[in-house]
């Protein structure tokens, strides 16, 4: 598979239902710490998807209460203009922007940003498996989320640094089932 010019990956721990996402792009590293108390790698899954439908905005949430990050994405075309914003309190939306703290913000290529999710998420579920990623995260990984991204980049024959992905037309959203509907095995 060609390589993204970004690079992102998910590493589970330091300790049970924690992970730390790294993005490496253009010339900054961006890390944020985030916990199985919404499903961040869903999230960015769900995002990626959006945006390789040919959405022109979508974000992802990575939630460390009471904080958290949400990550921006708006005015895609074959290039989206991406905001990594820091929130002290999520639970509080009458305080989100009071000490809103911008990470990072620039314009990437769609289709990288399309690849660097997939990419992510198939080497969380490479290195741990489903069970190993749900005992350790504490939540069953998002695989109808990464299937439905995987039919999406296969079918739109993507690759790093192409055009548009998918420009449909489709009525209402798109319809994931929901992986944290589902417990754990024992």
């Amino acid at each position: 598979m060609p390589q993204a010019s970004m690079r992102m990956a998910w590493e589970l721990g330091p300790g049970p239902g924690s992970a730390r996402f790294t993005w490496e792009v253009e010339d900054a590293t961006i890390q944020i710490g985030t916990t199985y108390l919404a499903d961040g790698l869903a999230s960015m899954l769900h995002m990626a998807a959006d945006l390789s439908l040919g959405a022109s905005a979508s974000l992802a949430v990575l939630v460390r209460e009471p904080g958290g990050h949400r990550i921006f994405c708006s005015g895609a075309t074959d290039m989206v203009f991406v905001q990594v914003v820091a929130f002290e309190d999520l639970g509080s939306p009458e305080t989100w922007w009071k000490d809103a703290d911008l990470k990072w913000y620039g314009r990437v290529p769609v289709a990288d940003v399309v690849v660097s999710v997939r990419a992510m998420a198939g080497d969380v579920l490479q290195r741990h498996g489903a069970d190993g990623y749900c005992k350790l995260w504490g939540m069953p990984f998002p695989m109808a989320e990464y299937e439905s991204l995987t039919l999406l980049f296969l079918s739109t024959g993507l690759r790093s640094g192409s055009a548009r992905c998918m420009r449909v037309r489709r009525r209402g959203p798109v319809q994931y089932m929901s992986s944290s509907t589902h417990a754990c095995p024992p």
